[in-house]
Parts: structure tokens; C-alpha cells; sequence
């Protein structure tokens, strides 16, 4: 009988390829840890860091999110519907956190972020959003 066991599933908020390439998260570690998570990114995040206006640290970002070989995340069909419209009140500015958000909690996909708002939006509507620290130690594992 085989007992694999199934990988956790965790999307990096945008931000947090910042701190990657920033050297506050160890890239080796989160290589070393492929075999026990598959990353997952938007696009909403793909467009995002291709707006970023330092052609050098663009390209250092996109090869920190290639370097994870994150399984693309399709949005959701339901997508724009309730939980995403709590997110975002009406304010669009929080409509690429709600995207993000909802797809994680429809998916059962960890959210790793450092947005205390969206952390919490996420757990209180079903999801589960960690912090850095919190990632840190998943793996170290």
C-alpha cells in the first residue's frame, strides 16, 4: 500500500520574493524543501513583478519564482464572488490581494504573507495564511 505522503501547498505573496532576493529567506532552503511543498503563483503575481521598474532586480525576481518551478494557479471560476468581494470593499486597490486571497482559500493552498489584513481576511474566511517566521521554520524542516 503506498502512503505518500501529500505535499503542502503554499503560494509566497508577491512581496515576499522581495525578501527572497533580499537574502531574508534563504533560497537554498526553500530548493532543498521542493520535495516536500509545491509552490504556487497567480497571475496576478506574474504581472506584478513584471511591473517592477529596476530591470535588475526584475530579473531577479522572476529567477527567484522560476527557481521554485511554481505550479501556475488558475483563477478560480467562482472567482469575484463573495469572499472576494469582503477582501475588497469596494476599494480596488485591494483587488489583487482579494484574487490572491480567494484563490488560496478555494484551493486549500497556504498563503504566505507579511499583509496582516489579508492574513487574517484569509483564516477568518476559511483559508490558512502564515508569516515569514512561521514559513521559516516549515522549511527548515
Amino acid at each position: 500500500m503506498n502512503m505518500a505522503k501529500e505535499k503542502i501547498k503554499i503560494l509566497l505573496d508577491t512581496h515576499i520574493y522581495d525578501k527572497i532576493i533580499d537574502g531574508e529567506i534563504p533560497l537554498e532552503k526553500i530548493k532543498a524543501s521542493l520535495k516536500r511543498i509545491d509552490y504556487h503563483i497567480t497571475t496576478v503575481q506574474i504581472h506584478e513583478l513584471n511591473c517592477c521598474l529596476d530591470a535588475t532586480r526584475r530579473k531577479k525576481l522572476l529567477l527567484a519564482v522560476n527557481s521554485l518551478k511554481p505550479i501556475l494557479l488558475e483563477p478560480t471560476k467562482k472567482s469575484r464572488g463573495k469572499i472576494f468581494e469582503s477582501l475588497q470593499k469596494g476599494n480596488d486597490k485591494h483587488t489583487q490581494d482579494a484574487l490572491i486571497g480567494e484563490d488560496t482559500i478555494r484551493k486549500g493552498i497556504i498563503l504566505v504573507t507579511e499583509d496582516r489584513k489579508l492574513k487574517n481576511w484569509v483564516d477568518k474566511n476559511g483559508g490558512k495564511a502564515i508569516g515569514v517566521e512561521e514559513f521559516k521554520k516549515i522549511i527548515e524542516q
